[in-house]
């Protein structure tokens, strides 16, 4: 399942390169970075060789080609002072080409698909650049160049989703946990007693898990299986989701008086619903003075916290999502309502629109204790509604 996966992508990412789309990648200019995140625990180097911004290889899954693991190995890390952020041209910079030989309206609608991509593909770039820009990992062009192609097949491969702002944090999180997964276990001592072990059972495995080279395509498999679960948070219409599917029955399970299974009506649940069952107070204090859920709680729940916690918390925080509700990511909604509560005594004690809202958008880098904190009360809330 795991080479099928990555072939799968190879086979993505080689189409979205080929003539139909006109890639162009041009070079790359230099940049200095820091190399602490924002835990203040230092990234590991990426080192590569210059201007490594290549689509993924579907030459790589040659298992017997000794020569290409050799290649594989010395482009394994990425200099994080060479150069810069890829220039892609989704556009096309040859002449125009008739996808059936010469129809005017073939050539007409290639050319609108021309122009409809090279949009997304600015979009992308864009967001792709302001991603953790403050993080030395994130403004490596390698790592630029993979959430590009990431975000770019996902968005061609899914057009009904396609490309939405915060897709891209999800992206990131997932992206540099692998990499930091992969990259600790290749500096660590005790890696030669795993590698040890791995020779005497399943070492072939192991190796296919963990090999490094394919951070890339086990990122876009994650994003997908992700985005399946979260469909109608990016794309609220409802012919997304067909009302026999697991997740859609799941949440009308949970709040059969909604009439619809929809985004707003989930905010709604957290917090004119249960949060009113904890705090009867506190939401009658928040619409009192315009509160209304989807002017907060959209992008917690669409991003999954990934701007509200750092990335040790973040991850923490998706391990127990995961785990508990890995059909809908419901867990998310009790986070919602346990960090909602957190916050209590200051919400209580603005008088305004303005400043609670202020107060409430606020971007914050919780810590992994506040992450476990929330995890903690989210799953008392969680254990009284499923014992119910």
């Amino acid at each position: 399942l795991i080479r099928e996966s990555r072939k799968q992508y190879d086979r993505r990412a080689e189409k979205l390169w080929s003539g139909r789309h006109d890639f162009d990648i041009g070079p790359a200019t230099s940049q200095e970075a820091s190399s602490e995140d924002d835990c203040g625990i230092a990234t590991s180097p990426i080192k590569s060789a210059p201007g490594s911004i290549a689509p993924a290889r579907s030459s790589s899954f040659d298992d017997g080609d000794s020569s290409s693991h050799h290649t594989r190995q010395q482009s394994r890390s990425i200099d994080l002072g060479q150069s810069t952020a890829p220039i892609v041209d989704l556009g096309g910079r040859g002449p125009s080409k008739s996808v059936d030989g010469g129809s005017p309206t073939a050539t007409t609608s290639g050319s609108i698909e021309r122009v409809m991509n090279f949009d997304l593909q600015q979009q992308i770039e864009k967001d792709v650049v302001r991603t953790h820009n403050k993080r030395a990992f994130f403004r490596h062009p390698t790592i630029r160049g993979m959430l590009n192609r990431i975000l770019m097949v996902y968005a061609l491969e899914h057009p009904k989703v396609s490309y939405k702002q915060g897709m891209n944090d999800l992206v990131a999180a997932v992206l540099f946990l692998l990499y930091r997964e992969r990259m600790s276990l290749k500096e660590d001592a005790s890696v030669v007693a795993i590698e040890q072990a791995a020779q005497n059972a399943h070492d072939e495995n192991l190796d296919l898990l963990l090999d490094f080279d394919f951070i890339e395509h086990d990122t876009y498999t994650l994003l997908s299986l992700m985005m399946q679960r979260m469909d109608a948070v990016f794309c609220p219409a409802n012919d997304l989701s067909p009302v026999g599917s697991p997740a859609r029955q799941s949440w009308l399970q949970r709040a059969p008086n909604t009439g619809a299974w929809d985004i707003l009506s989930r905010l709604q649940w957290i917090q004119n619903v249960r949060l009113r069952i904890e705090d009867e107070e506190l939401p009658v204090h928040l619409l009192k003075h315009g509160i209304h859920p989807h002017m907060y709680l959209l992008p917690w729940i669409r991003l999954l916290f990934s701007r509200e916690y750092c990335m040790e918390g973040l991850w923490l925080l998706w391990d127990a999502i995961f785990a508990l509700s890995p059909v809908d990511f419901a867990f998310a909604n009790y986070v919602s309502v346990a960090m909602i509560e957190d916050m209590r005594s200051d919400l209580i004690s603005l008088s305004d629109m303005a400043s609670i809202l202020l107060y409430l958008q606020r971007p914050r880098v919780r810590s992994i204790f506040d992450a476990l904190k929330m995890v903690k009360r989210a799953r008392e809330l969680w254990d009284q509604d499923h014992q119910k």
